[in-house]
């Protein structure tokens, strides 16, 4: 399973996960890989590019 978030920095995102009910109850390991801008996102969208 494979999670996107919207956070800053890899500490924040591995809170976000620890507090999940699988992570407070210590059934979840992950790995946490830093991703930069999903610009092409808007493509696959097909999203009206900014005027």
């Amino acid at each position: 399973m494979a999670f996107i978030l919207n956070v800053t920095d890899v500490g924040q995102a591995h809170a976000m996960l620890e507090a999940l009910p699988l992570g407070k109850a210590n059934l979840m390991t992950f790995s946490l890989l830093p991703i930069g801008p999903l610009k092409p996102l808007g493509t696959l969208l097909n999203l009206p590019s900014p005027q």
